[in-house]
């Protein structure tokens, strides 16, 4: 993996795992312990499969896989993050919320990340 992306996406990760555990807490603490920790794994899904897919594209890029694989995986983190989606849905609805507000939470990490670049850059 190029150097450069792979440090934007460790980068990420950590700014992802740092705001989603506060927002995790206090979710927690307002609506309870389970839609706290239903959260944090939407957020935690979503930083694996950002970093799967950042992982899938560098080496696309480099042509150490062809483009069969990474179709075939980005089918499979679509298919995976649906059937956890599915499963939360039938356990309580409003779990669907929570996940899907922890999978948003990884664009709020990127969006914090390019500012914080910009910043560095200027």
């Amino acid at each position: 993996m190029d150097k450069s992306l792979k440090s934007m996406a460790l980068r990420v990760l950590w700014i992802n795992m740092a705001v989603s555990s506060v927002a995790a807490i206090i979710i927690g603490f307002f609506a309870g312990y389970r839609m706290g920790l239903v959260f944090l794994i939407g957020s935690i899904v979503s930083s694996v499969n950002f970093s799967l897919s950042a992982f899938v594209a560098s080496f696309s890029v480099t042509g150490r896989i062809s483009g069969l694989w990474g179709g075939l995986s980005t089918f499979a983190r679509i298919l995976a993050v649906a059937l956890i989606g599915g499963l939360l849905f039938r356990m309580d609805r409003m779990y669907v919320l929570a996940y899907m507000g922890g999978f948003i939470m990884n664009f709020v990490a990127l969006i914090i990340y390019s500012l914080k670049i910009k910043d560095e850059r200027e």
